[in-house]
Protein backbone atom coordinates (compact mmCIF):
# COMPACT_ATOMS: atom_id res chain seq x y z
CA UNK A 1 0.00 0.00 0.00
CA UNK A 2 1.13 3.62 -1.00
CA UNK A 3 1.83 5.86 2.24
CA UNK A 4 -0.85 8.74 2.23
CA UNK A 5 -0.26 12.06 4.03
CA UNK A 6 -3.16 13.78 2.74
CA UNK A 7 -6.40 14.39 1.61
CA UNK A 8 -7.43 16.99 -1.46
CA UNK A 9 -10.62 18.15 -2.26
CA UNK A 10 -11.85 19.14 -5.51
CA UNK A 11 -14.92 20.32 -7.14
CA UNK A 12 -15.77 19.02 -10.85
CA UNK A 13 -17.14 22.59 -11.76
CA UNK A 14 -20.03 20.95 -13.20
CA UNK A 15 -23.61 21.26 -12.25
CA UNK A 16 -24.14 17.31 -12.70
CA UNK A 17 -22.17 13.84 -12.88
CA UNK A 18 -21.68 10.78 -11.26
CA UNK A 19 -18.40 8.69 -11.25
CA UNK A 20 -19.20 7.08 -14.69
CA UNK A 21 -19.66 10.32 -16.43
CA UNK A 22 -16.36 11.55 -15.22
CA UNK A 23 -14.64 8.28 -15.76
CA UNK A 24 -15.70 9.58 -19.20
CA UNK A 25 -14.41 13.11 -19.20
CA UNK A 26 -11.24 11.99 -17.90
CA UNK A 27 -10.79 8.71 -20.02
CA UNK A 28 -12.00 10.45 -23.32
CA UNK A 29 -11.05 14.18 -23.09
CA UNK A 30 -8.45 14.24 -20.82
CA UNK A 31 -6.73 11.05 -21.46
CA UNK A 32 -6.49 9.54 -18.02
CA UNK A 33 -6.11 6.09 -17.39
CA UNK A 34 -8.81 6.43 -15.30
CA UNK A 35 -11.07 8.50 -13.43
CA UNK A 36 -8.66 10.89 -11.51
CA UNK A 37 -10.67 10.90 -8.06
CA UNK A 38 -10.66 8.24 -5.24
CA UNK A 39 -14.11 9.24 -4.30
CA UNK A 40 -17.20 11.56 -5.98
CA UNK A 41 -19.68 13.12 -3.65
CA UNK A 42 -22.58 13.35 -6.02
CA UNK A 43 -25.47 16.46 -5.83
CA UNK A 44 -28.61 14.45 -7.51
CA UNK A 45 -28.05 15.52 -10.58
CA UNK A 46 -26.38 12.74 -12.36
CA UNK A 47 -27.08 14.12 -15.89
CA UNK A 48 -27.17 17.48 -17.64
CA UNK A 49 -31.06 16.88 -18.53
CA UNK A 50 -31.37 16.17 -15.11
CA UNK A 51 -29.82 19.77 -13.89
CA UNK A 52 -31.29 21.44 -16.84
CA UNK A 53 -34.72 19.96 -15.75
CA UNK A 54 -33.97 20.45 -12.14
CA UNK A 55 -34.84 17.43 -11.01
CA UNK A 56 -32.67 15.86 -8.77
CA UNK A 57 -32.40 11.77 -8.93
CA UNK A 58 -32.56 11.03 -5.12
CA UNK A 59 -30.47 7.62 -5.21
CA UNK A 60 -28.12 10.10 -6.40
CA UNK A 61 -28.40 12.78 -3.83
CA UNK A 62 -24.83 12.85 -1.53
CA UNK A 63 -24.09 9.45 -3.03
CA UNK A 64 -20.48 8.63 -2.08
CA UNK A 65 -19.23 6.91 -5.26
CA UNK A 66 -15.94 5.05 -4.95
CA UNK A 67 -13.64 5.91 -8.51
CA UNK A 68 -10.28 4.95 -8.41
CA UNK A 69 -8.99 2.69 -6.43
CA UNK A 70 -7.05 4.19 -2.94
CA UNK A 71 -4.16 1.66 -3.97
CA UNK A 72 -4.07 3.51 -6.91
CA UNK A 73 -2.16 7.25 -7.08
CA UNK A 74 -4.63 9.34 -8.23
CA UNK A 75 -4.76 11.84 -11.31
CA UNK A 76 -6.42 15.26 -9.25
CA UNK A 77 -3.59 17.90 -8.45
CA UNK A 78 -0.13 17.44 -10.04
CA UNK A 79 2.98 16.54 -7.92
CA UNK A 80 0.69 15.23 -4.78
CA UNK A 81 -0.99 12.36 -6.43
CA UNK A 82 1.77 10.27 -5.08
CA UNK A 83 0.94 10.24 -1.34
CA UNK A 84 -3.13 12.05 -1.59
CA UNK A 85 -6.21 10.22 -2.15
CA UNK A 86 -8.58 12.83 -4.14
CA UNK A 87 -12.08 13.55 -3.32
CA UNK A 88 -14.40 15.83 -5.61
CA UNK A 89 -17.58 17.04 -4.80
CA UNK A 90 -20.29 17.69 -7.93
CA UNK A 91 -20.95 21.17 -8.22
CA UNK A 92 -20.02 24.83 -8.61
CA UNK A 93 -20.33 26.72 -5.79
CA UNK A 94 -22.87 25.58 -3.66
CA UNK A 95 -22.77 22.18 -1.68
CA UNK A 96 -23.77 19.70 0.75
CA UNK A 97 -21.07 18.98 3.11
CA UNK A 98 -22.32 16.75 5.00
CA UNK A 99 -21.12 13.58 3.08
CA UNK A 100 -17.70 15.67 2.55
CA UNK A 101 -17.44 15.34 6.81
CA UNK A 102 -18.49 11.73 5.90
CA UNK A 103 -15.62 10.86 3.88
CA UNK A 104 -13.44 12.93 5.74
CA UNK A 105 -13.88 11.71 9.51
CA UNK A 106 -13.28 8.30 7.42
CA UNK A 107 -10.30 8.69 5.06
CA UNK A 108 -8.27 10.72 8.50
CA UNK A 109 -8.96 8.33 11.08
CA UNK A 110 -8.39 5.39 8.82
CA UNK A 111 -5.42 6.51 7.10
CA UNK A 112 -3.87 8.49 10.17
CA UNK A 113 -3.71 11.57 8.01
CA UNK A 114 -3.63 14.99 10.23
CA UNK A 115 -6.57 17.60 10.05
CA UNK A 116 -3.74 19.93 8.88
CA UNK A 117 -2.95 17.86 5.82
CA UNK A 118 -6.87 17.94 4.11
CA UNK A 119 -6.19 20.40 1.54
CA UNK A 120 -8.34 22.08 -0.90
CA UNK A 121 -7.00 21.78 -4.59
CA UNK A 122 -6.13 25.69 -4.54
CA UNK A 123 -4.13 24.90 -1.94
CA UNK A 124 -1.62 22.56 -3.12
CA UNK A 125 1.04 23.63 -5.50
CA UNK A 126 -0.30 23.14 -8.32
CA UNK A 127 -4.02 24.79 -7.72
CA UNK A 128 -1.57 27.79 -6.91
CA UNK A 129 0.07 27.84 -10.00
CA UNK A 130 -3.28 27.20 -11.76
CA UNK A 131 -4.78 29.99 -10.06
CA UNK A 132 -7.37 27.47 -8.80
CA UNK A 133 -10.09 28.20 -6.95
CA UNK A 134 -11.13 24.86 -6.60
CA UNK A 135 -13.06 23.17 -4.47
CA UNK A 136 -14.78 27.14 -3.99
CA UNK A 137 -15.38 26.32 -0.38
CA UNK A 138 -13.62 27.81 3.14
CA UNK A 139 -11.35 24.92 3.83
CA UNK A 140 -9.92 26.21 6.81
CA UNK A 141 -13.56 25.79 8.08
CA UNK A 142 -13.54 22.61 6.88
CA UNK A 143 -10.63 21.68 8.38
CA UNK A 144 -12.02 23.36 12.03
CA UNK A 145 -15.25 21.78 11.41
CA UNK A 146 -13.47 18.05 10.67
CA UNK A 147 -11.15 18.42 13.70
CA UNK A 148 -14.74 19.42 16.22
CA UNK A 149 -16.14 16.09 14.59
CA UNK A 150 -12.92 13.86 15.09
CA UNK A 151 -13.25 14.93 19.16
Amino acid sequence: MRKLNKIIVHCSDSNFGEVELVRRWHVQERHFDDIGYHFLICNGYPTAEAWKAKKKVPKYDKLIEVGRPISQIGSHAQGDNKDSIGVCLIGKNEFDLAPLYTVLVTLVDQYAIPVANVLGHYETKSGISQGKTCPNIDMALVREQLAMLLL
